[in-house]
C-alpha cells in the first residue's frame, strides 16, 4: 500500500498543483502535511477538494494521533 504525504500550504503551492501531484502519483491513500499556516477553514477547503477530486483515500491525521503505515 502506497501512502503519500501531500504538502498543503507553501508560498509556491496551488491547490490545483497538489491535486495534480496526488493524481499523478496515484497512492492508495494520502495525508496532508505542511498545513500549519492554514486556519480551520483553509484546512477544510483543502481537505474537501482532495477528498472529492484526488482519486484516493484521503484523511487528515488529528494532532497528537498517528496512523500505521505498512
Amino acid at each position: 500500500m502506497a501512502t503519500l504525504l501531500v504538502p498543503t500550504a507553501a508560498p509556491w503551492l496551488k491547490l490545483s498543483e497538489a491535486l495534480d501531484f496526488v493524481r499523478a502519483v496515484r497512492p492508495k491513500r494520502a495525508f496532508p502535511i505542511h498545513d500549519a499556516t492554514l486556519n480551520e477553514l483553509g484546512q477544510e477547503y483543502f481537505d474537501r477538494w482532495l477528498d472529492l477530486k484526488g482519486g484516493t483515500e484521503y484523511a487528515r491525521i488529528p494532532v497528537g494521533e498517528s496512523v500505521t503505515i505498512r
